[in-house]
């Protein structure tokens, strides 16, 4: 977790929205969580705890199920159904494209798919960051509620 609160205040000062965010694992399965801090990450351990932390803090969180269907690790996969009311968006793994692609297209209980990427390597990635993104409207006030809110409904490609 990203705790410079000066960078925050720089950030806010020139108009961007920092949210504060991690990716963690729970019983095996990678989960994003947005706009939390390193106490209640810590707190987070299964499912359950997740649940507690959506039921106490509303919107003003944002879950992804991470990946949830990458063949190597760190993936809920066939799980995702069970857990679907952990998350407000599933991620479609970048990863997966032509003819090998285990990500499940659509909707799943009205759940956005996230479209994102993870640029670890320049040659592979530049290629897939046009071919996936999210796209919302900027709102009214920029705080990290709207922000969830647009997200909520975000158009993906």
């Amino acid at each position: 977790m990203f705790e410079r609160r000066e960078v925050f205040a720089d950030a806010a000062a020139m108009g961007i929205l920092l949210i504060p965010a991690a990716e963690v694992r729970l019983c095996g399965g990678d989960v994003i969580v947005l706009n939390v801090s390193p106490e209640e990450v810590a707190g987070l351990k299964d499912f359950d705890d997740l649940r507690k932390l959506r039921a106490q803090r509303g919107n003003s969180i944002f879950t992804i199920a991470a990946h949830p269907f990458y063949v190597f690790g760190g993936s809920i996969g066939s799980r995702l159904l069970a857990e679907i009311d952990c998350f407000d968006a599933i991620e479609y793994c970048h990863f997966h494209i032509g003819l090998f692609n285990p990500n499940r297209p659509g909707k799943t209980r009205g759940n956005p798919i996230w479209q994102t990427i993870d640029c670890y390597f320049r040659r592979a990635s530049v290629a897939r960051l046009w071919r996936h993104y999210t796209s919302t409207p900027m709102p009214v006030a920029l705080t990290a509620e709207n922000v969830f809110a647009a997200l909520r409904t975000a158009h993906c490609a």
